[in-house]
């Protein structure tokens, strides 16, 4: 099966020449010196000006594309967001086909926690790990390079049912294809809707962020380390606990771009937690995954209960 980027998949051929622009009301900025009474004159020459200019940007041009392939793909009842990018609606669309056709495959690391066999009426929260740009490839092992999975695989216990999937190489995290992946842990292992966290390092902080943006009544609480994440979309996840990791001297994702991610979150109301390491660089995770205060907080959090 092959794979093709495309940026708007129309169901049919279009005419555009038989499409009727319905009525509409169009005003320009005052500074043009346009009467209104002319513009609505003139309303079937705009409309017929602008139908052409849309039919023609489409097809060659990038925005109208992923303008009218965002309309195509929302449903009514969800939220009005804007397209991020043809390459990332592309994905999506992509996925999506996968799933129609049984071809999903996410490769995982599952650990479950001790005792985890002894009651098979308990339920148990669960935590979503994603790893950096330097563990993605398809080796699933690489994964325990650093930071939760290395400290699984040297005998370190915890709490929680622990996924910590691998992203494929010169990709990203993809939030659809993380969320069917916890909706497949839902479904075969014991695991408390309300107790889903989420963290991740690098690019798995922006990942942590966006899925949770996306997902928004998904989480019981959020750990991003080192990452930051679309301000203007922050407001929408104002009711989840989250605690943010950075290093100060951070290069590669500056202190500041987490502390605006802070800062919008209370601005929107929401009591986020921040912890800034002074004397770190990049590696911000290696004192947060080594620390049980991070644990401690993410098992006293449940979804849709107030931030502790």
């Amino acid at each position: 099966m092959e794979r093709r980027l495309t940026l708007f998949r129309q169901p049919a051929a279009l005419d555009w020449s038989k499409w009727q622009w319905p009525a509409f009301r169009l005003d320009l900025p005052p500074e043009l010196g346009v009467n209104p009474v002319v513009l609505q004159r003139w309303g079937d020459k705009l409309a017929e000006y602008l139908k052409k200019r849309l039919a023609k940007s489409a097809s060659e041009d990038e925005e109208s594309a992923v303008l009218l392939a965002g309309l195509h793909e929302t449903l009514p009842e969800d939220p009005v967001s804007h397209r991020l990018s043809p390459l990332e609606r592309d994905r999506r669309w992509w996925f999506g086909l996968k799933q129609k056709l049984g071809r999903v495959n996410t490769p995982y690391l599952l650990y479950l926690p001790p005792g985890y066999d002894e009651d098979p009426t308990k339920r148990w929260p669960l935590l979503l790990f994603l790893h950096g740009t330097f563990e993605w490839g398809s080796n699933l092992e690489q994964v325990k390079a650093r930071a939760l999975p290395m400290l699984i695989a040297q005998g370190r216990q915890f709490p929680f049912v622990i996924v910590s999937p691998l992203c494929p190489a010169d990709e990203y995290w993809l939030p659809v294809e993380l969320n069917a992946l916890l909706d497949k842990l839902e479904a075969e292992c014991r695991v408390d809707p309300d107790r889903v966290y989420c963290t991740g390092l690098s690019m798995g902080a922006y990942a942590t962020w966006e899925t949770a943006i996306e997902f928004p009544a998904r989480f019981a609480a959020l750990a991003p380390v080192c990452g930051a994440g679309d301000l203007q979309e922050v407001q929408r996840i104002k009711h989840i606990p989250v605690w943010v990791f950075h290093g100060a001297h951070d290069e590669l994702v500056p202190v500041d771009r987490a502390r605006e991610m802070v800062d919008a979150l209370r601005k929107a109301g929401a009591k986020p937690l921040f912890t800034v390491y002074p004397d770190a660089d990049h590696d911000a995770w290696t004192r947060t995954y080594a620390s049980r205060r991070l644990y401690d907080w993410l098992s006293a959090q449940r979804r849709g209960r107030p931030a502790r």
